[in-house]
């Protein structure tokens, strides 16, 4: 993700934790465990995310999934706040596919 995104979360008030500000070259595996230990969404570009969830079955904290390659990245953001707004506490336990013209959401899988 563009770390101008993560700038304009920070901004509009929300606890942002980049990885590549101290957790770059980490696997998706251990990603999503330092974030399910944190209590954090994963915002992603990446869908191996959602494969680790779905295929493989790994316990995963929230996902938001921005599939929105080449869109301005003020675009990109105004969509990742408009989907924080309206799924709101539903984030923890979803995954949210974002698109330009719409988004999609669908329950994560809690395993013990």
């Amino acid at each position: 993700m563009d770390a101008r995104i993560a700038v304009d979360l920070t901004s509009a008030g929300h606890d942002v934790a980049e990885v590549r500000l101290g957790f770059s070259g980490s696997s998706d595996i251990d990603v999503a465990a330092k974030a399910l230990a944190e209590n954090r969404i994963v915002i992603t570009a990446d869908r191996d995310f959602g494969k680790l969830a779905f295929l493989d079955r790994h316990r995963m904290p929230g996902i938001i999934y921005v599939r929105m390659a080449g869109r301005p990245y003020e675009e990109r953001t105004q969509r990742i706040l408009t989907a924080i707004t309206d799924f709101g506490e539903r984030l923890a336990s979803s995954i949210v596919v974002v698109e330009p013209n719409k988004f999609r959401i669908r329950p994560l899988l809690r395993l013990v």
